[in-house]
């Protein structure tokens, strides 16, 4: 009887059928459907610090945050699992289950109505699980989510990098008006290249040239474009300029570029040097005009692939400088600002020599830290004293200098200075931490100028092994820096005859600069007092003190 009736009433029951199950679909799409709102990382990192997030759920994609104000989401990787986990613990979405429940009862009802129509379904449903399964083997990657960020940093919310903030002003009033310089035909930098040592503030000069100019900010690390998988990396790069495009004028800032922009054919994958290629093409692709501009980061501008370098990309180079003793003081006022304490910003400042304003921030931190411990409301000398032993001798170690080292490294850079002005070598800065010579155009260098760039880099051994009788762990760049030049050029091009072997000829040249010290001892002695004063240096100033 059921199956006459069936027989008879097989069309109108297949539309019903079908018709019930588009109603089905409907349902559980709107039962199961996505109603978080994305976020920033910038807004997950408050919903953290607020203690907003009361319960986190992974799903394939995505980390679920449920709050008193609604849902919020965040595309799910290693780091936005680890910002989450300092607050709340992650819980793993079971959502298919429920919806595997309902299909399975809604399809055994239909089941009785029209068997042929409930399997038919069920074969369609089978076939997309196993298409599923095979997308994961195959290795399919989930689409890289961009977000464009609006900086609230303005320049003066940074302090210890005035000549950075300088450089970068004309570049702020590209972005507020590009109409203006394409009208006068003027083009600005596509790219420009901010080097300096880690926590100098490189991030945050990019941040506050997009808070100057009022426009979005797109923030990647270039550790986050390479994958294991081929092709990835170079598609997510066009991902982000197509974004920047966009919404220009905007910025693109790719940090710790090095990553992906070493030298081609120095050890390394295909897929990142794919992923270079990519951005060499990108940065091809677009005019000056346009209103995007690229500011990438970089501690190791020195392994970078010349491509990257020339101009129509990475234009223009800005050095972010550790900070000298006035910049250290008003970092240090920008971070005590909001705290109650009992300091003497200038005092700090002279006892930080050689801290970065990371470092300087972790510092204020700490002693925050220890007043609170103590159970006082104010952050006072007793704390960094406290700080401070903890950061020379504990763990969490910073470069902190005392008398000894700071002579120490005085002597070192006057040596630098002192032998470089006396043998034509063109010093580009001058400070107590640092003497940077131009190195620029090496293949038109002679042999002798090479020969003097090496002793240039190794001089300060001999300085403080000369008068302080030891070689200190702050020639180890140099002493790199010595040993490339010649073993890249003095013997790998045949400027040196073939039976000299490296060590030798440094050895011979430590010799001779052992002279030069002993020699010069008076003077390195006066240059190494004034560089004492803990500031950038112009050569003309330090020849009109007469120490030059």
């Amino acid at each position: 009887m059921i199956r006459e009736f069936l027989a008879r009433h097989k069309k109108p029951l297949g539309v019903i059928a079908i018709s019930s199950l588009v109603f089905i679909i409907l349902g559980l799409y709107a039962a199961f459907r996505d109603t978080s709102s994305l976020v920033s990382y910038e807004r997950l990192n408050a919903l953290i610090a607020k203690n907003e997030v009361k319960r986190a759920v992974l799903s394939s994609q995505y980390i679920y945050l449920y709050t008193d104000k609604g849902t919020f989401s965040v595309p799910r990787s290693d780091k936005t699992e680890e910002i989450v986990l300092r607050s709340v613990p992650i819980e793993h979405s079971f959502e298919f289950f429920p919806f595997l429940i309902f299909s399975v009862v809604s399809l055994s009802v239909f089941a009785v109505i029209w068997k042929v129509a409930s399997g038919y379904l069920n074969k369609k449903a089978s076939y997309g699980v196993i298409k599923a399964g095979a997308s994961k083997l195959n290795g399919d990657v989930p689409k890289e989510q961009v977000y464009e960020i609006k900086s609230p940093l303005k320049f003066t919310d940074i302090a210890g990098v005035d000549e950075a903030k300088n450089e970068l002003e004309e570049i702020v009033e590209f972005l507020k008006n590009p109409k203006l310089f394409k009208s006068r035909n003027i083009h600005m930098p596509k790219g420009v290249l901010l080097v300096g040592a880690p926590g100098v503030g490189k991030t945050l000069l990019a941040r506050a040239v997009a808070g100057e100019a009022g426009v979005p900010f797109f923030y990647k690390s270039a550790a986050t474009f390479v994958e294991m998988y081929v092709g990835v990396g170079a598609k997510r790069v066009n991902e982000l300029f197509l974004a920047a495009k966009r919404k220009a004028p905007s910025i693109i800032f790719i940090d710790e570029i090095d990553a992906i922009g070493k030298t081609r054919g120095s050890a390394g994958s295909g897929e990142r040097e794919s992923t270079l290629n990519q951005l060499l093409v990108e940065m091809d692709g677009f005019e000056g005009s346009s209103g995007v501009i690229v500011i990438a980061a970089t501690n190791k501008i020195d392994v970078l692939d010349e491509a990257l370098l020339r101009a129509g990309r990475f234009d223009r180079r800005v050095f972010v400088e550790l900070p000298d003793i006035k910049g250290r003081e008003e970092i240090l006022k920008i971070y005590l600002k909001n705290k109650k304490h009992s300091l003497d910003a200038s005092a700090l400042a002279r006892h930080t020599t050689g801290f970065s304003g990371a470092a300087l921030a972790n510092l204020v931190n700490e002693a925050a830290i220890s007043a609170l411990k103590r159970g006082s409301e104010r952050i006072e000398e007793i704390d960094f004293a406290e700080v401070r032993n903890k950061v020379v001798y504990g763990t969490k170690r910073v470069a902190v200098l005392g008398e000894r080292e700071i002579d120490i490294l005085c002597a070192y850079q006057a040596a630098k200075l002192l032998y470089g002005t006396k043998n034509g070598v063109k010093i580009s800065y001058i400070s107590q931490v640092e003497i940077r010579c131009d190195e620029d155009d090496m293949e038109y260098k002679g042999a002798k100028e090479i020969e003097r760039l090496v002793s240039f880099y190794l001089v300060g051994r001999a300085a403080t092994k000369t008068l302080f009788g030891d070689v200190y762990y702050q020639s180890k760049t140099d002493f790199e820096k010595a040993s490339e030049l010649a073993k890249n050029t003095l013997l790998k091009y045949g400027f040196l005859s073939e039976n000299k072997t490296l060590t030798s000829v440094l050895q011979e040249n430590e010799n001779a600069l052992a002279d030069f010290v002993a020699e010069y001892k008076q003077e390195i002695t006066a240059l190494a007092t004034v560089l004492r004063e803990d500031r950038h240096f112009e050569l003309s100033e330090l020849e009109a003190k007469g120490v030059l």
